[in-house]
């Protein structure tokens, strides 16, 4: 169960960094036009429930 809990820990993590970044390029101008913020913000709330999930099984894992 532990290494279930890192592997999701670590998409979490990987997929906050992509979003980011990707908002750090597009304000910056490096990614021309185009409507990169539905994927940026879909990645965040994918990361968001997956922490939601990560958290929940940790809890119960400590019980």
């Amino acid at each position: 169960m532990r290494k279930e809990l890192v592997y999701l820990t670590r998409v979490v993590i990987f997929l906050v960094i992509a979003s980011l970044i990707g908002i750090i390029l597009k304000q910056t101008g490096v990614i021309p036009g185009g409507n990169y913020n539905f994927i940026m913000v879909s990645m965040l709330v994918v990361a968001y429930i997956l922490l939601m999930i990560v958290l929940f099984l940790r809890r119960k894992l400590i019980k």
